[in-house]
């Protein structure tokens, strides 16, 4: 885990991992829940975090490429970059945390 990139804007890992750098545009890691149905949202010490088992990882590759003209680049950029994280660690479910922009 790197201290400084804990301050840059983005989403990560439960371990701490930038897995997504923020590059604006108007998208939230709760949009993931909201546009696509997917994953279980929890608020800590005024974070969102977002639990996502391995069938909604799975889904939600699938979705981002469906839904790809339909959701602005950096969204769909945001999904895929969160599945292609879990695919270096396979488990039963990953939770991410995001740091505001």
């Amino acid at each position: 885990m790197n201290a400084d990139s804990e301050s840059m804007p983005g989403v990560y890992s439960a371990d701490g991992d930038l897995v997504h750098p923020y590059h604006g545009g108007e998208y939230r890691l709760a949009d993931i829940v909201a546009c696509f149905e997917l994953g279980r949202l929890e608020k800590e010490t005024g974070q969102t975090k977002l639990a996502l088992d391995a069938r909604e990882l799975r889904l939600l590759k699938t979705m981002a490429h469906a839904y790809s003209f339909d959701y602005e680049d950096g969204f769909i950029e945001m999904c895929l970059d969160i599945h292609r994280y879990t695919e270096k660690f396979p488990g039963p479910s990953f939770s991410f945390r995001e740091v505001p922009k």
